[in-house]
């Protein structure tokens, strides 16, 4: 093993791994702080579990038991849609682990590393102790915490863009649920919809207060949605494409200029670190990006290139989608009670 390389390596991740905190602990609709911080670890303390529920779910995560024992799950993968559209698993199943609040995040690059280049179960079941033995230090519960890993990266700034545009009242998308139905080429890190009409009515039955990850619609008390859509002009759909380093970014804006090419989108957002001012030399496309300190800047155009009937269409098929989760949801309570 070259250990020259190795220790460059991992002195290159914890810079990096200090960068993710500092962008996480600026990211406002997050509410967090920070309790402890080493060199692979950091535990937040969010001031609402739904938050630190929807920020766990999208990452991956192990929430502990006791006796060293924890559940997984799988919500960031494929099969779960396909086994909650068909009635099979849901969110729902594991509600009873959705009021923490202290997330403790696993830089995975070096965790990898260290484990020389694997993380079997083994390996994973030894950072879960070690990170129990810290929070019990922390005079914390296994009850209290939810454990991730993440690599940082495109996945990490995704993640937190989704919650700044849930913030700005949009309904966010992950890869794999909305961009299955539409025919497109490629495949969208995230689609956000903005259905004001729909998102009045939900806030007014006290549903939600703004936007919303789609995750948390399997959250709430189902109901029986009549809505029926009306008006499309004042809807919105855009579409991100995330890279992991400024030296990506004319990758993911050649991305987003394929996407807009569908008509389905108003414009396409890059989510990317140091990308500040790009609107002077790709002033059709929005932006999410961070400083050197990790201070957040957006950029949103001004233009709108969907064609009207494809945006009445992805408008359409997310209230369809919305509509499916309630049946479903609905179903499932009928059958579990």
């Amino acid at each position: 093993m070259n250990y020259f390389f190795l220790s460059h390596e991992l002195e290159w991740f914890t810079e990096l791994f200090k960068y993710n905190i500092k962008v996480i602990l600026n990211c406002k609709p997050l509410k967090i702080k920070k309790l402890h911080e080493e060199l692979t670890e950091v535990a937040f303390e969010f001031k609402d579990s739904l938050i630190a529920t929807l920020f766990a779910l999208h990452m991956e995560n192990y929430f502990p038991i006791r006796d060293d024992k924890y559940i997984k799950i799988h919500y960031k993968f494929h099969p779960y849609q396909m086994r909650f559209l068909l009635g099979i698993d849901s969110l729902k199943n594991y509600n009873k682990y959705f009021n923490r609040d202290i997330v403790f995040l696993i830089d995975a690059n070096r965790a990898t590393r260290l484990w020389n280049g694997s993380r079997d179960e083994s390996c994973i079941k030894q950072d879960i102790h070690n990170t129990l033995i810290t929070a019990k230090n922390l005079s914390l519960n296994p009850d209290q915490i939810i454990i991730c890993y993440t690599y940082g990266g495109e996945d990490l700034y995704n993640i937190l863009a989704g919650f700044i545009l849930r913030d700005l009242e949009y309904i966010v998308f992950p890869e794999g649920i909305l961009d299955r139905l539409l025919n497109i080429a490629g495949v969208p890190d995230m689609i956000a919809i903005k259905i004001p009409e729909l998102q009045e009515y939900l806030k007014n039955k006290g549903i939600i207060e703004n936007g919303v990850w789609f995750a948390e619609f399997e959250l709430i008390k189902p109901i029986d949605l009549k809505y029926e859509l009306k008006n499309v002009n004042n809807c919105q759909a855009i579409v991100l494409e995330g890279e992991s380093n400024s030296n990506s970014a004319s990758k993911g804006y050649r991305q987003l200029e394929s996407y807009l090419e569908s008509g389905y989108f108003n414009f396409g957002m890059l989510v990317c670190p140091g990308r500040i001012n790009d609107e002077k030399y790709y002033s059709k496309h929005g932006y999410i990006t961070w400083d050197n300190e990790g201070k957040e800047y957006k950029y949103f155009p001004k233009e709108n290139y969907s064609q009207k009937d494809k945006l009445a269409e992805i408008i359409s098929i997310t209230l369809k989608l919305v509509k499916h989760t309630f049946f479903i949801l609905k179903y499932l309570v009928d059958n579990l009670s």
